[in-house]
């Protein structure tokens, strides 16, 4: 059976006086959690004072109040190494544009302007290919609508390297494992695998890639975006061996009403894809899955949200066993008490017109059998009580072999 025990951290008790606190945004940083906060002194919007903090596990370790610029509002982060982090910002009209800064602490290092359009914005930074560092934002374009103007957002991509300057493509460059963001090395040592063109990909450490699976139909695999795959292990002969991977991500094909499906499955090394979403119809309030944690024997926990429309969301964990040709099952969900903001354990579903916005789950270990815990960040929203950050810490007590 899944056991675990839940403790909550509430940010708000963490401000006197603060009206809420906000999670804006979160990175991870070496062992550590980076945390971009809006603190609203009142109900006004003009009163949000923007802070970071930095969490070690679920404990505030630091506290940084001087990151403030003038009409500057600061949307996302992305941590370096040594603690240094990069801060993106909407649209100022002080500075006409969107403003990217690098920080150290609460000093600020080196920073630039981005004006692609009319009120730019910057939305994510991440991990790019190659050593870069992936800038994501949005300018806006206006639509004339009769009597009123309508503004569409215009998407826009540009790369830096990690000191801040314009990243410069290498003409064929050697595609190796340390080209990707991020990859999974398979167990021979010999090839890896990786997420790109709306599929996954698997390579030789020379480069040449072996073949490229997409999920959606020809022409439509937009519609089946896959965010995480982690290694899949089964034991063979009493021996455990790296058979492709687990992954998942969104199935807009049947999506109702902009709601999507989960996606759920895995790759084997010799390129077959084997969807199992059919388990996770007994389970019709998944809805979305925001990590995979493997085990050794062709097993997983997911870690996700649930959603029941008008009614609410909460979480959910769900182990996965494949054994002797049958799936088993073991799930536990984490509702939204009906009477604060807390979150409770139980073996169903319940919803209190409580939605959950969450910034990072981010689990312990790699490794089934070494997790004890998952730290996850997010807000919690109930009518006009909005945006009340909290940090939930997942005690797993249960052995999985």
């Amino acid at each position: 059976m899944l056991s675990i025990l839940l403790n909550t951290t509430d940010l708000k008790k963490e401000f006197e006086s603060a009206h809420w606190v906000q999670i804006v945004a979160i990175t991870p940083s070496d062992t550590i959690y980076i945390a971009l906060l809006n603190v609203w002194i009142t109900d006004n919007y003009q009163s949000i004072q923007q802070v970071i903090i930095y969490f070690e596990e679920s404990r505030i370790i630091k506290l940084y109040k001087n990151i403030q610029e003038k009409e500057i509002r600061w949307k996302c982060i992305f941590s370096l190494e040594n603690g240094q982090y990069w801060l993106g910002s909407g649209y100022s009209s002080f500075n006409s544009g969107a403003k990217l800064a690098l920080f150290k602490e609460d000093q600020l290092l080196t920073s630039r302007i981005f004006n692609k359009g009319y009120s730019t914005e910057i939305n994510k930074i991440e991990n790019g290919n190659n050593g870069s560092i992936l800038i994501n934002g949005n300018w806006y374009q206006c639509v004339p609508a009769g009597g009123h103007d309508d503004f569409w957002p215009e998407r826009w991509q540009t790369k830096i390297s990690k000191e801040g300057l314009d990243f410069i493509e290498v003409e064929n460059p050697v595609i190796k494992q340390s080209y990707f963001s991020s990859s999974v090395l398979d167990s021979n040592n010999e090839n890896f695998y990786v997420l790109e063109n709306h599929g996954i990909s698997k390579y030789l450490n020379e480069g040449e890639i072996i073949w490229n699976q997409g999920l959606g139909h020809f022409g439509l695999e937009g519609l089946m975006p896959l965010n995480k795959i982690v290694p899949y292990y089964k034991v063979h002969n009493g021996i455990t061996v790296h058979d492709g991977v687990w992954f998942s991500g969104i199935d807009y094909t049947n999506s109702d009403r902009s709601v999507e499906d989960p996606l759920f499955g895995r790759v084997t090394v010799c390129g077959t894809i084997l969807s199992f979403n059919h388990i996770l119809y007994d389970f019709p309030e998944i809805y979305k899955i925001h990590t995979i944690v493997s085990g050794i024997d062709s097993d997983c926990l997911l870690i996700g949200e649930t959603l029941r429309i008008g009614e609410g969301t909460g979480l959910f964990l769900l182990h996965v066993h494949f054994s002797n040709g049958v799936f088993s099952t073991n799930i536990k969900y984490l509702n939204c008490n009906g009477d604060d903001l807390q979150l409770s354990v139980s073996d169903s579903p319940s919803f209190q017109e409580r939605y959950l916005d969450i910034k990072g789950v981010y689990p312990q270990s790699s490794s089934l059998e070494d997790l004890n815990e998952i730290i996850i960040f997010g807000n919690v929203n109930y009518l006009r009580n909005r945006d009340n950050g909290m940090v939930w810490s997942v005690k797993i007590d249960t052995v999985f072999e």
